[in-house]
């Protein structure tokens, strides 16, 4: 008896042994990379890399610009020449504050959101940190709308102020439906929409850097031009240090009654030690780059989400299993789904 109840400790202890030995050969068998992005929940090689760059750069961008909050001086030199003279007070000041309150905050917590192993283990987290960014990125979305009507100068104003307020609409319409598709317990539709409304939040990224292309382009071309008002030509000069550069430079701007009034045509160059012209130059290309930039981010998420149709699969199934479970009328349809509102074939999940 003693000899079997020995014999059978052996037994286990070996087959404790071989276990651990064989979960040893079958860690070393998975690659390096694979363990990697296993750690933070992903399941897919190609959504780590992904999820570096878009989420890095939205880390990166929030973390750079959060010296922004010193308003009189990094503010003022990131915005570029001649942004600044709309932005001394009232309720234009109040509104680009607010802007840099939410979006700069919500841009670094939103990238716990698409950390796969935070949304399974830390659920609560992920609620509450969900809810902080909504609030945040609404207020960002109220001050942007304050302060829209002088985010640019000269005559490319309307189409930048145009472009601004689709990005307005289109965020606040994506987060409003995310929102609702995740109270209906519909997670695919919550997934897009949140994907979406982040890629838009971060065309201004895209922006900039199209900025910085295009200034090149235009400044070589050397026949790009905008209109500036000489309130602001005399502000930017005194800004950056040069009090008498209106009268030598624009002296069509004196009027006879001694008043700095009226517009004149500044020609655009890359070059910021002439900030009237540089700030020119970004005039005319964040018009253009931000338009383009939309236009990029648009079709690039709608391309992730057609080459992720597993993805939304799966997800699709969870959402009828909870809401089947959560008593839901017609589940697995419960929130803006193509069945409810197209003429999609009727849904069937795995179980029926």
């Amino acid at each position: 008896m003693g000899v079997d109840a020995f014999g059978a400790n052996v037994e286990v202890s070996s087959v404790s042994d071989d276990s651990r030995i064989r979960g040893d050969e079958i860690k070393n068998e998975v690659p390096r990379y694979q363990r990697v992005y296993n750690f933070f929940g992903f399941k897919r090689s190609y959504n780590f890399p992904l999820f570096i760059i878009f989420a890095g750069a939205m880390a990166g961008f929030s973390l750079a610009r959060l010296r922004d909050f010193r308003f009189d001086l990094a503010f003022a030199e990131n915005l570029g020449p001649g942004f600044m003279f709309y932005y001394q007070g009232g309720s234009y000041k109040v509104g680009i504050l607010m802007h840099l309150a939410g979006c700069l905050p919500a841009g670094l917590l939103m990238v716990f959101q698409f950390v796969p192993a935070i949304r399974h283990r830390f659920i609560l987290f992920h609620r509450i940190n969900g809810y902080i960014i909504l609030l945040l990125l609404l207020i960002s979305n109220i001050g942007a709308s304050i302060a829209l009507r002088h985010n640019s100068s000269g005559d490319t104003r309307t189409a930048t102020q145009t472009a601004e307020a689709l990005l307005v609409i289109m965020t606040t319409i994506g987060l409003a439906l995310s929102y609702y598709n995740i109270k209906r317990l519909q997670i695919d539709q919550h997934r897009a929409w949140m994907l979406r409304s982040m890629f838009y939040f971060g065309a201004i990224i895209t922006t900039r850097v199209f900025i910085s292309i295009g200034a090149v382009i235009i400044s070589k071309k050397g026949d790009y031009y905008s209109v500036w008002e000489c309130a602001n030509i005399d502000f930017t000069f005194r800004e950056f240090g040069f009090p008498g550069g209106l009268e030598e430079m624009y002296p069509e701007c004196l009027m006879p009654n001694g008043t700095v009034d009226g517009r004149v045509v500044v020609k655009a160059v890359h070059d910021f030690t002439k900030p009237i012209q540089a700030g020119s130059m970004i005039n005319i290309m964040f018009s253009a780059s931000i338009w383009l930039a939309i236009a990029v981010h648009i079709i690039g998420v709608e391309i992730y989400l057609n080459l992720t149709p597993l993805e939304s699969k799966r997800l699709r199934q969870i959402s009828y299993e909870r809401a089947l479970a959560a008593g839901f009328k017609n589940p697995g349809n419960t929130g803006t789904t193509a069945q409810r509102f197209g003429d999609a074939e009727e849904y069937v999940p795995l179980s029926s």
